[in-house]
């Protein structure tokens, strides 16, 4: 029996029509986003892949802010270290001025003065450098936590210790130098070359800590260039591949429409002959 309308063949038409249908809206999603995987049923280990290298980048990126954001306090201190140096170089030289007979107790007070200016500038520096909440040169015992990488283990962190680094003139053996006599200046010699050793070897140690950094920030910047190519090549479309699916999928999707105009055709057909 010969029907007026081929259902099989409608059927198996209009399906694979579909399929290319949902093909073209997969290649239209990826093309659009510049993403091959857009849905979890496009690639569902990959797309877990990709979101566990995500979110180890972003982390990683954070981190690396961390470390300049870490330098950035490093050199603050480093700053005023210098600041604090130049100070003492100074009452050092007026120490040396006074220790000489070739000047009268009136001008050696002129001398403790400024000496005296410069003490209490040395001792309100290290009282109020402070980086957010925290005073860098007061020697309060507490650790600054740098966090320099994704996990939360020991060796994820750098620390610098604030108590290393008092700096008032009383940690420094200087609050009670006096230049206001010969023998006031001669003994002053001494605390003066103290306190300058301990301002080098601070910095010395700032010095260090800032290297360590810049180093931990070109490890950092390395691993998230590397992390986001193997992201990029798991999660990124290939315009190309995707471009050459899209255009294969319109023709075959033009000559669907054309077999299925024909079948749908083929009944009136019949129907003219019947006539």
């Amino acid at each position: 029996m010969t029907k007026l309308h081929n259902t099989q063949m409608s059927i198996q038409s209009l399906r694979h029509s579909k399929q290319t249908q949902r093909k073209l809206e997969s290649n239209s999603r990826k093309l659009s986003s510049g993403s091959r995987i857009t849905q979890a049923s496009d690639d569902a280990a990959g797309l877990s892949i990709a979101a566990k290298l995500n979110s180890q980048n972003r982390s990683k990126d954070q981190a690396n802010r961390n470390v300049n954001q870490a330098v950035s306090i490093v050199q603050v201190m480093d700053g005023v270290l210098n600041e604090m140096s130049s100070m003492v170089i100074r009452v050092r030289e007026l120490a040396i001025q006074s220790a000489s007979d070739t000047y009268s107790n009136q001008e050696r007070t002129l001398m403790n003065m400024e000496a005296s200016q410069l003490l209490q500038e040395i001792k309100r520096t290290s009282e109020s450098t402070k980086y957010q909440d925290h005073y860098v040169f007061k020697g309060e015992n507490k650790k600054l936590d740098i966090q320099v990488d994704t996990h939360n283990g020991s060796q994820d962190r750098l620390s610098l210790n604030l108590e290393e680094f008092a700096q008032n003139p009383l940690s420094l053996g200087i609050n009670d130098v006096s230049l206001d006599t010969k023998l006031h200046a001669q003994l002053s010699l001494v605390k003066l070359d103290y306190a300058q050793k301990e301002i080098s070897k601070s910095r010395a140690k700032v010095g260090a800590f800032m290297s360590r950094l810049e180093t931990t920030s070109s490890k950092l910047g390395s691993d998230t260039t590397n992390g986001k190519a193997a992201h990029s090549k798991i999660k990124d479309a290939d315009y190309a591949n995707q471009t050459a699916k899209n255009v294969k999928d319109k023709l075959v999707q033009s000559a669907q429409t054309m077999v299925q105009a024909q079948i749908n055709g083929s009944g009136s057909d019949y129907l003219k002959l019947l006539g």
